[in-house]
């Protein structure tokens, strides 16, 4: 199910996230699972979770969960976020053990507020696809375990410190 910005959950998360977030403060739709499993993560470790992408119109590859693709997805499928005071490798242990969530992109070198952090994509793709994005801005889909190790390893030697 899709929620547009007048869905009444937004009153009782008012002080976690925003419309705006989620990139239908003017419109559009996110998928309602998406915010639900971010609360989740949030309420895991109690922590600040900061959306950085919802729903989009570019800036991504061209088929992007993040897209509205009518009549497929009404809205976002798709949400990019980081939670800086949490090791980058426990919250993806987290995520690959969240139901319906299909897609988990692992971006340890994302810049925030001019500073490194380690950030995530999670969607809702019918079939199961893990990635992550290198320091070269490439691509790599499906990564064996060693190499998982090492990208995870990355994340948690970053750490976002600013506010």
């Amino acid at each position: 199910m899709y929620i547009d910005k007048n869905d009444l959950i937004w009153n009782s998360i008012s002080g976690l996230f925003q419309p705006k977030e989620f990139g239908i403060e003017h419109g559009g739709k996110v998928r309602r699972l998406l915010v639900e499993s971010l609360l989740n993560v949030r309420a895991i470790w109690n922590k600040p979770l900061i959306v950085l992408a919802g729903l989009a119109t570019t800036g991504h590859a061209n088929k992007s969960y993040h897209y509205a693709a009518p009549p497929v997805r009404e809205g976002a499928d798709a949400v990019d976020f980081i939670i800086p005071a949490v090791p980058f490798s426990d919250v993806f242990v987290r995520l690959i053990n969240f139901k319906d969530i299909y897609g988990i992109g692992l971006y340890y070198n994302w810049r925030y507020k001019g500073e490194a952090t380690p950030g995530f994509h999670i969607d809702t793709r019918p079939n199961g696809l893990l990635w992550y994005r290198d320091q070269a801005g490439q691509y790599h889909y499906n990564p064996d375990g060693k190499t998982l190790i090492r990208v995870l390893q990355m994340g948690d030697a970053i750490r976002y410190t600013g506010g």
